[in-house]
């Protein structure tokens, strides 16, 4: 089932970068990070208690909770953050290639940190993702009038925050300061509403010292309800739960991060059917190559 749930994270990833890429042109990144994550941290509370998820587990541990705020600080304030002003430097051209930074930042920390062995397969899985993504995202067109002063940063910001959001999951689903697993300790559904809630009293402070103010104005903007709203209920909600559950279920997190990454096939599949974009013959062979990957490492 871990396969599935990250299998199903890139369908609901794939859809919610459509609508990011969107609301970024009318709202700056700290601001955006802030609506998506204050809204689906809301509806992660109310299903709590909707399915009778206890706020507080009878096992529950203070250092636990430190830890996952920890990693909602570094995988969402920050990290989500970081891809979004990534987003607004760089454009759909390039944010592709980006995003293939999670793959390798898995492996180095999954191998160096936490010394999980990573097969044959899954190396060779994940290298024809990786180069789907790459075959996918470079238009050299689209990319020749970016100068130095925007390629750098946006380059830098992406993929320092491809790095965080790695880490982020890594060090709940492995033993990191404690010696046991806090992923698995915990049902999704809590590890993720405290991630997300962590992260929300973080931005908070961070949007306070902003010049980007007028948080609960900004919900009478249409642009809010058209891109940003959609975009939360795809990627904070849905994909944020079946990436913590797959990582949760499955037994290798470089086997999670893979599947993770076939984003890629669906954000093309869902470019022709909704936004009339063709599949051309470099998108078909992209196409190809991160399926084929993802059937390497899961037959």
């Amino acid at each position: 089932m871990g396969e599935f749930f990250s299998v199903l994270c890139s369908v609901f990833w794939a859809g919610a970068i459509i609508f990011y890429k969107k609301s970024g042109e009318s709202f700056s990144p700290r601001a955006l990070n802030l609506y998506k994550n204050a809204i689906s941290g809301s509806i992660f509370l109310i299903a709590c208690l909707l399915i009778g998820e206890r706020l507080i587990p009878e096992n529950f541990q203070l250092i636990d909770f430190l830890l996952l705020g920890l990693s909602g600080l570094l995988g969402i304030a920050l990290a989500d953050t970081f891809l979004f002003m990534s987003i607004n430097r760089l454009g759909a051209s390039l944010i592709g290639i980006i995003e293939a930074v999670y793959l390798p930042s898995v492996f180095f920390i999954t191998a160096v940190f936490f010394k999980e062995q990573i097969t044959t397969k899954t190396y060779i899985g994940a290298e024809l993702v990786a180069v789907a993504i790459v075959i996918s995202s470079v238009d050299l067109e689209q990319t020749k009038h970016l100068s130095l002063k925007l390629l750098l940063p946006g380059v830098f910001y992406g993929v320092l925050g491809m790095f965080l959001t790695a880490f982020s999951i890594v060090m709940i689903k492995k033993p990191f300061i404690v010696d046991y697993s806090i992923l698995e300790k915990y049902s999704a559904i809590w590890s993720a509403t405290v991630r997300i809630c962590c992260a929300v009293v973080f931005l908070f402070i961070f949007y306070s010292f902003g010049d980007d103010k007028g948080f609960f104005k900004r919900f009478k903007d249409n642009r809010m309800w058209h891109f940003v709203i959609p975009g939360t209920l795809c990627g904070g909600v849905f994909s944020m739960f079946s990436w913590v559950l797959g990582m949760k279920l499955i037994d290798k997190v470089s086997l999670g991060a893979v599947l993770n990454q076939l984003a890629i096939v669906f954000i093309i599949i869902f470019a022709a059917l909704f936004l009339k974009e063709k599949i051309t013959f470099k998108k078909f062979i992209s196409l190809l190559f991160a399926i084929v990957g993802g059937l390497v490492v899961i037959l």
